[in-house]
């Protein structure tokens, strides 16, 4: 990490390249993590695109690493078919190498709502808890 760190340093001093690499970085990681979610839920293109309402190709061309005009109602409807929650954030150049870091299935496959232990501890912890407020 530290030679692209090195690396990142001197390219960023240009600004055109700062943001290139930025929104390729990005690109990249939502077109992947659209890909790996569908796959770990079990779903084809097709069947994804009648969630969010779209045709197959509209998916295939989602999860190109070269696609650029993401939507923002478009990532609402694919989150919701996932069962996750949609995050839009601005960042500081520096919590790129994070992003780049990040790239792993635990980051780019969150667990869906229903599997989530914040809000669905197991049977266990939950019938405990009520048995001791009683």
């Amino acid at each position: 990490m530290n030679e692209l760190l090195e690396n990142l340093i001197e390219d960023f001093q240009n600004e055109e390249a700062r943001y290139a690499y930025s929104e390729s970085v990005a690109n990249a990681y939502v077109s992947e993590q659209i890909k790996r979610l569908r796959e770990d839920r079990g779903l084809s293109q097709e069947e994804l695109a009648e969630l969010v309402g779209t045709k197959q190709s509209g998916i295939s061309r989602l999860q190109s690493k070269d696609y650029s005009a993401w939507k923002v109602e478009t990532l609402r409807k694919l989150a919701k078919a996932f069962g996750v929650r949609l995050r839009i954030s601005f960042e500081e150049f520096g919590t790129i190498t994070n992003d780049i870091a990040g790239f792993n299935e635990g980051n780019l496959v969150p667990r869906k709502f229903a599997d989530d232990p914040i809000f669905n501890p197991p049977a266990t912890e939950s019938h405990s808890l009520g048995a001791s407020q009683r």
